[in-house]
């Protein structure tokens, strides 16, 4: 983060460098229109404050659908998708050739103030754990 730097008179000094905005998850990584949204064969796992849906026939996507019903303040929604977006950065490897959706639900309306990374991080490695499983064939 801190980086030499020589100054006009020619002494070094410490200068904060900012984060480079390249660490953001891409567009190709995103569920976005509505026909992204509709898996053919799915499955469904269920963890504290979230239910994901997923398929594993997919390109590695992620789609966040959080509703006013679940949280009614804007502010809540988009933090609980950057926590999102960013955890689903962090273990992108892990979601190779599954198409996921994540859903709120309702235990989200009063827990969303005390959700940090690692509470997040948690519910989405429950899931990570589940996809490794192999798949029940019926």
């Amino acid at each position: 983060m801190f980086a030499l730097v020589e100054n006009s008179i020619g002494t070094l000094e410490e200068k904060i460098k900012a984060p480079s905005r390249c660490q953001k998850l891409a567009k190709t990584t995103r569920l976005k229109k509505k026909k992204d949204f509709r898996f053919s064969r799915f499955e469904r796992v269920k963890t504290g404050f979230f239910t994901f849906v997923f398929t594993r026939e997919g390109k590695g996507r992620l789609g966040l659908s959080l509703s006013k019903k679940v949280l009614k303040s804007a502010v809540a929604r988009n933090r609980i998708r950057r926590l999102l977006r960013e955890v689903f950065r962090k273990n992108l490897d892990s979601f190779q050739g599954i198409d996921v959706n994540v859903l709120g639900l309702s235990s989200l309306t009063t827990q969303w103030k005390r959700l940090g990374l690692l509470e997040v991080s948690e519910e989405v490695n429950e899931f990570i754990k589940y996809i490794g499983r192999p798949k029940n064939i019926r």
